[in-house]
């Protein structure tokens, strides 16, 4: 009997068939929870545009390791990500910027002893996932207090030798800002994204960015909506302290795998079944940017975590508790 699982040059061939549909006009995309992963490279919402556009082209490879934790009623579980991501960005005038966007990542989770997921089974619920991402922006200034800004977002989550058909998802998000001062920054955004056997996710939020009062050299400044830094999945909000301009110290708690779902092969004890994890990150880490360059280091705790398992119908299996536990990761982003 042949096996269920692809070589590696068909997850090629997945990675460029996406890739493709990042050049077209209806292109998607929509950053490495604990339990169980979403794509680390690719953010479910997208951060607060800056009052200034960045450099149109970026590249950031996000790793992240979320240290042994005990699951509610026995078992532990522990994972390691990796992923990269290319932005472009292309300004069609000086109001309008158009972007596109491609990644890949992986995440394997450690499962040692039951993890209660599937009664009468103690057999390692999933290990390793894939996640491949495409995208389209824009951001539109429509005068020098209000900006406009929209994604399209589309990926492909799924253990090797899951129906590839079965692990595609997509969504939209938009939302606007309104510039106080320069030192104030408010916004109102949402996504909406299709999820693995489940309805469609709706998250409205808001987007911060406030430079904050008391200091005249101005290196306080609180954000919402994405936490800069951290996990790459974390939105959230996050206060951070700027010494020079090439150094940033931040802190902050997040909202991390909102779209964390993939699709699980035939082989293991729900055969075409999905995988499902939500988590909070409470982080603290530090930016380094010199030149092109920006590092980005962080350690902190996962609180709240969940990990849940669907069959191929979409009934639920089991639904379990994480205990809180360790996690560190690092971001390179090189712009250019």
């Amino acid at each position: 009997m042949p096996s269920a699982h692809p070589s590696h040059a068909a997850r090629w061939r997945r990675a460029l068939w996406l890739f493709a549909i990042a050049a077209a006009p209806c292109a998607a995309q929509p950053e490495n929870q604990p339990h169980p992963p979403p794509d680390p490279a690719e953010p479910p919402v997208p951060a607060p545009p800056a009052p200034q556009i960045p450099p149109p082209s970026s590249l950031p490879l996000p790793a992240a390791h979320d240290f042994e934790a005990n699951i509610d009623g026995g078992g532990k579980i522990s994972s390691s990500a990796a992923a990269v991501r290319f932005g472009y960005r292309q300004p069609l005038s000086e109001q309008l910027f158009l972007g596109v966007s491609v990644g890949a990542g992986a995440r394997h989770c450690d499962f040692r002893g039951d993890s209660g997921l599937v009664p009468g089974s103690t057999e390692a619920p999933w290990d390793t996932a894939y996640s491949y991402s495409v995208g389209v922006s824009a951001i539109y200034r429509a005068s020098q207090q209000v900006t406009l800004f929209s994604a399209l977002n589309g990926s492909s989550s799924g253990e090797e030798g899951a129906d590839f058909d079965d692990t595609l998802t997509g969504g939209v998000s938009g939302g606007i800002t309104y510039s106080f001062s320069r030192d104030l920054t408010l916004g109102l955004a949402a996504t909406v994204q299709t999820r693995l056997e489940d309805s469609l996710l709706f998250i409205p939020f808001p987007t911060i960015n406030w430079t904050l009062p008391g200091d005249p050299r101005r290196r306080w400044r609180l954000r919402a909506g994405h936490v800069e830094g951290g996990p790459p999945t974390a939105a959230g909000a996050a206060i951070s302290f700027e010494p020079s301009e090439q150094v940033s110290l931040f802190a902050g708690v997040g909202v991390g795998g909102l779209a964390g779902d993939f699709r699980l092969d035939d082989d293991g004890p729900a055969p075409g079944g999905v995988a499902r994890g939500r988590v909070f990150p409470l982080i603290a880490g530090i930016d380094w940017t010199p030149g092109a360059l920006r590092l980005s280091a962080y350690a902190g705790i996962m609180t709240f975590g969940e990990i849940e398992l669907l069959d191929a119908n979409g009934d639920r299996l089991g639904r379990r508790g994480v205990d809180p536990a360790p996690t560190v990761g690092a971001i390179l982003t090189w712009r250019f």
